[in-house]
């Protein structure tokens, strides 16, 4: 594998400026002048993730947007959000870009206030309208746009610059909004002071220019870092120094040396005279074929990255498959495809998140129902999925019912088999909880969840902290002796020499404590979860198939506000859309949205 399949020019980008001193630096050097304005240590990274929901009266409009990098910058008690953009083409609508990317973090945080201050007593009939109370603010954000080419920017710079010829009398009224643009290529400018920042410019300029000359007299028996090598490699598109520090494993390359490797092989030179005959063949060939000379580009250089967000681009915009593959190839498609399917899924998980979050902040009895799924984001199989445990054929079980083999009648009849297939299957030891094991742990801590319900047997919500937890089908953390009644610990079947385990008193089988088909649930647990239902004002199913009975006829005890249904699959449920929740798609992203609320909040 070569470095361009294993090191990606976004993540080399993204990893160098979160380093705090760097990114603190760059704000320091274009916007202030060299002044250490922006502290470092007052520097906090943030979520990147402003995507929004925009409401109207009819209806409202989702928009998916991730930055590049972005921080908070404290300031006292408030702080500042900065952000940077990072661009290796010029693109013809970045101020506007820019502006709605602001726009959408001034959005996200407005959001957040109304549903903060939803259920804040107190508020006048003026601030329930806005949502914002009359001493509400918002936090600055501060874009940079980094644009890394030996080519100039011609494209705007801010919003008038796209604006059609504009008469006076209106230009004069005009509201501007301008980006703050960075061109590696105008880099002697800024008063730099990080000594890496520093590097990566300064060498990045003098290879567009080819003035190694000055490379040499200033860096000439110098070590440079790995980190800041690659950097100068994805800027430059210059894959032969991202091998050296492939093949580097002390942390440190010579420079010159690297330089030397570079001329020798005629490699700058030609990706140089390639780079612009490509542009002179888009300028005299049109917009169009210089875009489709640019794709070729991309394609020579290994700048898969670059196409497959365009491609996501026209998908966001309702470009059919047949226009895209008319300029991309088909595998270029499927890759960006499942990228845009992707980013869906999440924006949707965002949204029910939302919906959730507001849920919760309301309630104060919350009741957590769960099943197979909750636990398949662990590594546990469910039973009735496509790839669940009822659909993992193995031969040597094929002539069995699942459901035998996971029952009274097994157990009883055939314990070898019986157990053979619990050994197989059921061995949950070394699985840790996941993000919805955990996020409702938090919310008991908080008094919100009085109870967890859960069909499982793997003993994950107790390790991830809950406390109050009804286990209608018992766990297979627990055995005893069917005889005697003889406890034995989580290891004791699985470790046995015995095909089938027996007790060391009494001789009887040591079976695990769950609920096997054919038998009654545990009368003290169901009775518990029927009570707390009905208690409940809040009531959240999740990954559950709801077929199997009585546990499936829970859900007809609750009378409360709001009904959550999380599942992979639709379920056959008829929900009121402005009281409830039905999402299909991963748990595990809704609660990881639902984890990061909770504690911004």
């Amino acid at each position: 594998m070569n470095s361009k399949e294993s090191i990606k020019p976004d993540i080399v980008m993204k990893e160098f400026w979160r380093v705090n001193e760097r990114f603190a630096d760059l704000f320091n050097a274009v916007l202030f002048n060299g002044k250490n304005v922006i502290k470092s240590d007052m520097l906090k990274e943030m979520d990147t993730d402003i995507s929004g929901t925009i409401k109207w009266k009819k209806g409202q409009s989702s928009l998916k947007r991730v930055r590049d990098i972005v921080k908070k910058e404290y300031d006292g008690v408030e702080f500042n959000i900065l952000g940077i953009e990072i661009q290796d083409k010029v693109h013809y609508a970045m101020p506007l870009r820019t502006m709605i990317y602001d726009g959408l973090g001034y959005l996200k945080e407005y959001n957040e206030l109304k549903s903060k201050n939803r259920y804040t007593s107190g508020m006048t009939s003026d601030e329930f309208l806005s949502g914002m109370k009359k001493d509400d603010r918002l936090h600055p954000i501060i874009t940079i746009v980094l644009y890394y080419s030996e080519m100039p920017w011609d494209g705007p710079v801010s919003i008038k610059d796209m604006m059609i010829h504009m008469r006076p009398e209106i230009e004069n009224i005009f509201t501007d909004y301008k980006m703050n643009l960075v061109q590696v290529r105008d880099s002697d400018r800024y008063k730099f002071k990080n000594k890496d920042v520093k590097m990566v410019f300064e060498i990045t300029k003098s290879i567009y220019e080819e003035n190694f000359n000055n490379i040499y007299d200033k860096y000439n028996h110098r070590n440079i870092s790995i980190e800041v090598l690659r950097m100068i490699s994805v800027m430059t598109d210059a894959p032969y120094l991202m091998d050296i520090t492939d093949n580097n494993k002390r942390g440190n390359v010579n420079m010159c040396n690297a330089l030397k490797k570079l001329q020798d092989e005629s490699k700058l030179l030609g990706r140089q005279e390639g780079l612009e005959a490509g542009r002179q063949e888009g300028l005299e060939a049109g917009r169009q074929e210089g875009l489709e000379a640019g794709r070729q580009e991309g394609l020579e250089a290994g700048r898969s990255e670059e196409r497959i967000k365009a491609i996501v681009s026209m998908l966001e915009l309702g470009l059919t498959k047949e226009q895209i593959i008319t300029k991309y190839s088909e595998d270029e498609y499927e890759k960006a495809e499942e990228e845009y399917k992707r980013a869906q899924e999440l924006l949707r998980a965002s949204q029910a998140a939302d919906r959730l979050y507001e849920f919760i902040m309301e309630s104060e009895n919350i009741v957590f129902f769960g099943g197979a799924g909750v636990s398949t984001e662990s590594g546990i199989p469910d039973f009735r999925s496509k790839d669940g445990l009822y659909n993992q054929h193995d031969v040597e079980f094929d002539k069995y019912e699942p459901e035998y083999l996971l029952s009274a009648e097994c157990l009883h009849h055939k314990p070898k088999v019986f157990f053979e297939f619990y050994r197989q299957k059921m061995d949950a030891r070394g699985i840790q909880p996941n993000i919805t094991h955990k996020v409702l742990a938090e919310l008991e801590k908080m008094g919100k969840l009085k109870a967890v319900i859960t069909q499982n047997i793997d003993g994950l919500h107790q390790l991830a902290g809950s406390k109050n937890v009804i286990e209608l089908h018992g766990a297979t953390t627990r055995n005893y002796c069917e005889k005697c009644r003889k406890k034995y610990p989580s290891d004791y079947i699985y470790e046995s020499k015995e095909a089938v385990p027996h007790c060391t008193v009494c001789g009887g089988i040591v079976r695990p404590d769950v609920t096997l088909y054919g038998e009654q649930l545990p009368a003290g647990a169901y009775e518990s979860a029927v009570k707390a239902i009905k208690e409940a004002d809040m009531f959240i199913v999740a990954g559950t198939s709801l077929k199997v009975y009585p546990a499936a006829g829970l859900v007809w005890d609750f009378k409360g506000s709001h009904l959550v249904v999380l599942n992979r699959e639709p379920l056959d449920f008829k929900l009121d859309a402005q009281n409830d929740i039905e999402y299909t798609g991963s748990m595990g992203d809704v609660f990881a949205k639902l984890d990061n609320m909770l504690h911004m909040g």
